[in-house]
């Protein structure tokens, strides 16, 4: 009995809990029925008892709509990936600690270090400094200046940068040093590299440097500087001692001239004055007979010395011109053109820039005539020219028109009312 009322109780318990968790939802409006399709036995699907379950074919067989993933889903899903991009922040903690260490240990480490290692000359006779970064950081050339002092006086002052043409001196790299100075007899070459208050350096005793260097002997150097054509256009040769000492009279010269690749002239010349050293001096040399330039000519003229002693350089002793003579007729008020080209030539010695010149030539000295120029690739017209004869010009041949040809017109105009007759002679290397 006791037994029996227990069991009362608790189903009274059961479906009260029951009854107060099931709601009553409200009828749904009447659905419109359509007639079943017919179903043959084929398209049923295959019987399966009631462990197994349907795969996707028989839902689909059934029209049973499969419930998507919801928008809450496809959030949680993204905020999920997004959570694995992004390093934990014991990651981020470890980077910044990292980079804390790196920052460190290249503080560190010692500042750079330029030293002076050597001066010599290389076979072009300029003077070369070599230098190496002995520190364990780039150091930095941008502010570094090079200074030279031949027997105690200031010679030359150069920036590193344009000397080395890079930024930076790489931890225990080494560079040479190469400088336009020319150094000619024995003298003590003292460098020095001085930097900017922002540079530090390990150690600035090392920038400094002395040597005793022997440069090349100190004598007369003679070069053929220039032609020059007199009145009937005959050649004459200008020779000029750029050398640190006189040559002295009486000393012999051969002089070889040939002219349109032929020998047509070779002979001793007696020097009969004192050539002094340094450029700015001239000697004309006349040739002991007539040597005529005319039309298109190509003059070569070298020299050789009878004393080795004599001319401490031979590689600048020849001089090579090519001449375009154009006789001229110009009736009052008239105007005539004149046109050639030619291609440029490498310079024989850097010192000596080359230039073309022209000169008119015509009687009658008191009266004007204009000189008037174009050349391809120029958009700036030059100047026109106006005097009395000769009038002449010279032009600078360009270093980067080595591979270009040259295409000239010279025009001459004469403004009076009378004929002029003369020559236009052109000079170019």
């Amino acid at each position: 009995m006791f037994k029996k009322a227990i069991g009362i109780f608790a189903s009274s318990i059961l479906l009260a809990g029951c009854a107060g968790r099931v709601t009553t939802p409200s009828p749904p409006p009447p659905a419109v029925l359509s007639p079943a399709p017919e179903l043959s036995s084929e398209s049923l699907p295959p019987y399966r008892d009631e462990s197994s379950s349907y795969d996707q074919s028989d839902l689909n067989f059934l029209d049973i709509p499969i419930p998507e993933k919801g928008e809450e889903e496809e959030k949680v899903e993204i905020e999920e990936d997004i959570k694995e991009e992004v390093p934990a922040k014991e990651e981020i903690l470890s980077l910044i600690e990292e980079e804390k260490e790196e920052e460190v240990k290249l503080a560190s480490l010692p500042p750079p270090d330029l030293r002076i290692d050597d001066i010599l000359i290389n076979s072009k006779k300029k003077l070369v400094v070599s230098i190496t970064n002995v520190g364990e950081t780039p150091l930095p050339v941008e502010s570094g200046e090079l200074n030279i002092f031949v027997d105690g006086a200031l010679k030359g002052s150069y920036t590193l940068k344009s000397l080395l043409r890079q930024p930076f001196l790489s931890p225990h790299e080494s560079q040479f040093l190469t400088t336009p100075l020319t150094l000619k007899g024995r003298h003590e070459i003292q460098v020095h590299v001085e930097f900017s208050s922002e540079v530090k350096e390990l150690n600035k005793e090392n920038n400094l440097l002395k040597k005793m260097l022997e440069g090349e002997p100190i004598g007369p150097d003679i070069i053929v500087k220039d032609f020059q054509l007199t009145e009937d256009l005959d050649l004459n040769l200008i020779l000029s001692n750029i050398g640190e000492s006189d040559l002295w009279r009486g000393a012999t010269i051969r002089v070889r001239i040939h002219v349109n690749n032929r020998k047509i002239s070779e002979f001793d010349h007696f020097v009969s004055e004192t050539l002094k050293a340094n450029l700015g001096n001239h000697y004309i040399l006349h040739p002991p007979y007539r040597i005529g330039v005319g039309g298109i000519s190509k003059v070569k003229v070298s020299i050789f010395p009878q004393l080795m002693s004599n001319d401490i350089q031979l590689e600048n002793n020849t001089l090579k011109r090519t001449f375009i003579i154009f006789p001229f007729k110009i009736d009052p008020r008239g105007k005539e053109e004149f046109s050639f080209s030619f291609h440029r030539h490498p310079l024989r010695n850097d010192d000596f820039p080359e230039k073309m010149k022209v000169e008119a030539r015509w009687e009658g000295m008191g009266f004007p005539l204009m000189l008037s120029f174009k050349r391809t690739g120029i958009q700036k017209g030059i100047p026109t020219l106006t005097g009395k004869s000769p009038l002449k010009v010279e032009f600078p041949i360009i270093a980067d028109e080595i591979q270009n040809e040259n295409v000239w017109n010279i025009f001459i105009s004469n403004p009076m009312d009378r004929k002029v007759k003369g020559h236009l002679i052109i000079q170019h290397p």
